[in-house]
């Protein structure tokens, strides 16, 4: 494998992917009377909706892209691959009610720098799929794998 392609997060909230989905039922309304406004709506929906932000690991030229897309389209510029000391399985944590909650059901694939105590998040899914994408990284870039997905924090390789 020479790259590594994985959207990580929509770009802009759930709240405005939902008026994003609402601009569109809008926009066919409005199109009925008013074509240009209703192409107007829909363009600023189709916007939102498909925002999204994601890396791109290139394995053979040690290189790292950190995107943000819309329409599939993607922007952003290659740097140097950092050191990464690790790359761990944990879940994802979610602000409920003003606390800090361990999701189930979603897990992050975190590279961790070796240097300092800081993360590049490269993908967020369910436990399976988490866990071969983070032993494909470990892989690649040479470097630990530690799975920390269990609710007592211990790791398990």
């Amino acid at each position: 494998m020479k790259t590594y392609s994985q959207k990580t997060n929509d770009f802009f909230p759930r709240q405005i992917i939902w008026l994003g989905w609402a601009f569109i039922a809008g926009s066919a309304a409005i199109a009925y009377s008013n074509w240009v406004i209703g192409l107007l709506f829909g363009s600023l929906s189709l916007l939102l909706i498909s925002g999204r932000e994601g890396i791109i690991i290139n394995f053979q030229r040690k290189r790292i892209k950190y995107y943000w897309g819309i329409l599939g389209l993607k922007f952003g510029t290659y740097e140097d691959l950092p050191k990464f000391g690790r790359v761990t399985v944990s879940p994802q944590i979610n602000l409920i009610k003003g606390r800090k909650e361990a999701s189930r059901s979603k897990f992050e694939v975190r590279l961790w720098f070796r240097e300092f105590n800081d993360y590049v998040l490269a993908f967020t899914g369910n436990h399976p799929t988490s866990s071969e994408k983070a032993r494909i990284l470990s892989k690649n870039l040479r470097i630990q794998f530690v799975d920390v997905s269990k609710s007592n924090g211990k790791a398990h390789k």
